[in-house]
């Protein structure tokens, strides 16, 4: 991910976006954006349009438990 091209971007750079279902915080703004389409395009993880949630593949698994230990 390319940071100064997501800074550049109009909006907001980074914010903290509570998840209604979770009740829990994650990355929004334009750095959660380009975030997820990251994962998405190493297909580590998969949407399901008919409720947005997510599912991590066994790549995805990796990823994360990786940059968790790190």
């Amino acid at each position: 991910m390319e940071m100064n091209l997501i800074k550049k971007q109009q909006g907001i750079f980074i914010k903290p976006c509570l998840d209604w279902t979770e009740q829990t915080f994650h990355l929004g703004g334009n750095l959660g954006k380009a975030f997820f389409r990251h994962c998405e395009e190493k297909n580590y993880l998969i949407l399901n349009k008919e409720n947005r949630s997510v599912c991590l593949t066994n790549a995805g698994e990796i990823f994360f438990a990786a940059l968790m230990s790190s």
